[in-house]
């Protein structure tokens, strides 16, 4: 009988350490599983922020390349070609240009001649990576006058441009691109006086 009663204490407790084996076990394999779901978790955040950055390296950035006339100095036939360039890494989809010149009086520090003359709306284009597009105007003299543009010259009055361009990325982001200028008559070509860029 005392066989007996000990084979049974052996039983209970090999029962007890065999439970106490298994706990153990799935305890280990429970603080595995944390571990594993903590690294894919973390592997999962480093991957949306790789996304993230890629979509900022990588996108499109749609700068003014030049703002220049047609001819040697202001005429009367005289166009000026806006000319947009891409210097980022994938393609600008939906780029419009919106805006106009003014004239600017040296003088007085106002407007004068015309006022404004805002650019004819154009369909939207794409502009690949490193690619330019360029927008031509209307030949200044159906919105200068032949005086406007002899003070132009003489540097009574400045051409002024302001203009907005906005465009999509490759990601879908929609961006925007703020520039203005001035026509510079001793250079003969207009000059970016600010640039902004979002």
């Amino acid at each position: 009988m005392f066989g007996l009663v000990m084979f049974c204490m052996s039983i209970e407790k090999l029962t007890l350490i065999v439970l106490a084996a298994q706990a153990l076990i799935y305890a280990l394999m429970l603080w595995q599983m944390i571990k594993t779901a903590k690294a894919t978790t973390e592997a999962a955040n480093a991957a949306m922020q790789a996304v993230k950055t890629s979509s900022i390296i990588e996108r499109a950035i749609v700068l003014i390349d030049s703002a220049a006339l047609n001819t040697t100095e202001p005429e009367y036939r005289s166009v000026v070609l806006l000319t947009f360039k891409n210097f980022g890494r994938t393609t600008a989809y939906s780029v419009e240009l919106n805006g106009g010149f003014y004239e600017f009086a040296e003088l007085t520090g106002k407007s004068c001649g015309l006022g404004n003359w805002r650019l004819e709306k154009a369909p939207s284009r794409t502009i690949a990576p490193q690619g330019t597009s360029t927008w031509v105007t209307e030949c200044i003299g159906t919105w200068i006058n032949d005086e406007d543009i002899r003070m132009i010259k003489s540097r009574i009055a400045t051409l002024r441009y302001s203009m907005d361009v906005t465009y999509t990325d490759a990601f879908g982001n929609p961006h925007q691109y703020h520039c203005e200028g001035q026509y510079d008559p001793t250079l003969k070509t207009f000059v970016t006086t600010s640039s902004t860029s979002d």
